[in-house]
């Protein structure tokens, strides 16, 4: 039964210099780090020697303070073991690109369309990176990124603003219009 030790030994026998990074967090969890250069190589060979046939997605993680962007890809089987290997591809924050696995994954489409929306990570060699989620309006804008500022309110032209939570955490509200006040449609 292959494990996350097995899949970590072959890709790291098979692609020298690829895995810049690695750690098996159980017998059936890998997180490995790949030269993005690699990426392809790496998820094919897995696919077709490793038995990883299932592509679970793709995230975006913005790391603003360290001016770079990840792309974790998520692979599994589901089958021939129950192993379980996120991929992380670094990307410069100011350019962020990665190639595409839709020539391996159909599905990779739609994830890898979401974080060019949400993130405007580029993912070079798909055949159609176009809005998937956002209106017209907000394409360009990345309200996934750590930085963005909130949606605009179509209505009145005015940002969300940014409140700080007793939690710790930071909300995005649109304020009332003053015709919403007037109508007493909000609390007070």
């Amino acid at each position: 039964m292959t494990n996350a030790s097995d899949v970590q030994s072959s890709l790291q026998s098979t692609f020298p210099g690829a895995v810049l990074e690695s750690r098996v967090e159980s017998e059936r969890r890998l997180w490995a780090t790949i030269d993005p250069q690699k990426i392809v190589d790496v998820c094919r060979h897995m696919r077709d020697k490793l038995a990883f046939d299932h592509y679970s997605g793709a995230g975006g993680v913005d790391w603003i303070a360290r001016n770079e962007m990840e792309v974790v890809e998520i692979m599994a089987s589901h089958g021939a073991h129950q192993v379980v290997a996120m991929l992380k591809v670094k990307t410069p924050r100011d350019n962020p690109s990665v190639k595409s696995l839709t020539g391996l994954f159909w599905n990779a489409n739609w994830y890898e369309r979401e974080a060019w929306e949400m993130f405007g990570i580029n993912f070079e060699g798909h055949p159609e990176l176009y809005p998937l989620l956002l209106g017209d309006e907000l394409v360009g804008s990345w309200p996934w990124r750590k930085d963005f500022k909130g949606y605009p309110d179509l209505t009145t032209g005015q940002r969300a603003v940014e409140v700080h939570t007793a939690g710790g955490y930071t909300e995005y509200r649109i304020p009332p219009t003053p015709a919403e006040i007037e109508a007493g449609t909000v609390p007070k």
